[in-house]
């Protein structure tokens, strides 16, 4: 919490403006500087998240969802092994990304309505819908750098391969793929560490509290696309 040096009153740590005798609180940030936030989100997360937060206009959030989205869709084809049901590796890279924009936001916008909801049922810190979007967006980063920087990597080393079990990735070159899997890991285990980070900035939760609620929201999302997932390989495998 923030309190006004004026009238004493009690904020929130994202408030700008006092909300009862409107003194500034902290500074205003217009806009997202995004290469200051990525570097900030390794050095320091939680003044990062905290700049998103409370940064007037939210550039980027959309292009970030982009990403996330077909970074999301190619995971979901390597679980699935698409290529062993759909031999067309063309139209395979062509749907991530055509079908992946609708999947990142359609990700980001139900677990930040599923927060939103948590929050009111919990009677967290009052917190707009706006900030809990956008912080969750750019806690999804790391990735987005599994996109950028591993899948490369994966289409060089096992080519279309990547998405079937014949022969699998891990058959073709074991070593590579273990290493490749551990990098995966740790980008995914950074995003779930600025997942809490955000949930800490959004709600002054303490770290035990974030941990619970952050990875209750994970896994919600998680078991929801794990069903899905299980349905959609059902009906491909009857085709």
């Amino acid at each position: 919490m923030i309190y006004c040096p004026i009238c004493h009153k009690e904020n929130t740590n994202l408030e700008i403006v006092c909300k009862n005798c409107g003194c500034y609180l902290q500074t205003k940030i217009e806009n997202i500087n995004l290469f200051e936030i990525l570097w900030l989100l390794i050095e320091n997360p939680q003044k990062g998240i905290k700049i998103v937060a409370i940064a007037k206009h939210k550039n980027f959030i959309f292009f970030l969802n982009i990403l996330f989205g077909i970074s999301l869709l190619y995971v979901f084809y390597e679980i699935l092994k698409l290529y062993d049901f759909w031999d067309k590796p063309f139209l395979i890279f062509v749907s991530g990304i055509v079908f992946g924009i609708p999947v990142g936001f359609f990700t980001i916008l139900v677990l930040a309505l599923v927060t939103f909801i948590f929050k009111n049922i919990f009677k967290l810190v009052n917190v707009k819908f706006k900030q809990i979007y956008t912080a969750l967006t750019y806690s999804t980063i790391p990735l987005i750098y599994l996109l950028i920087f591993i899948f490369p990597i994966k289409l060089i080393v096992f080519g279309i391969n990547t998405f079937s079990r014949n022969p699998s990735p891990m058959i073709i070159n074991s070593l590579a793929y273990w290493i490749i899997f551990a990098i995966s890991c740790l980008f995914v285990g950074y995003f779930i560490y600025l997942f809490i980070v955000s949930i800490i900035v959004l709600f002054e939760l303490r770290t035990v509290k974030a941990i619970l609620l952050g990875l209750l929201l994970i896994s919600i999302i998680s078991i929801g696309y794990f069903l899905l997932l299980n349905h959609f390989y059902n009906y491909i495998s009857n085709l």
